[in-house]
């Protein structure tokens, strides 16, 4: 078994993601919105779909490009009709 180098999980990424007021536009505490999740896993799941297909690995790359293609759309459905507007 391989040692992993030291990196913050995903969860520990998502509780940042909350804990930032600044980033998140919320005072400091707050648990990520469902609009935040979406990003981040539509930012991850790019980058990892990426990594797959550089690696020959199809398959994977598919179902991550899914994921991405996916938080697109709850993205897109959580932004307030005046945005939608414009």
């Amino acid at each position: 078994m391989t040692a992993r180098p030291d990196k913050p999980t995903q969860a520990a990424n998502l509780t940042r993601l909350g804990d930032d007021g600044a980033a998140a536009g919320k005072p400091a505490g707050n648990p990520p919105s469902a609009a935040d999740v979406a990003a981040y896993v539509n930012e991850m799941s790019a980058q990892m779909a990426q990594l797959a297909a550089s690696v020959n690995l199809e398959m994977l790359a598919y179902f991550l490009d899914m994921a991405r293609i996916e938080s697109e759309i709850i993205l897109r459905r959580l932004k307030p009709d005046s945005a939608k507007e414009r």
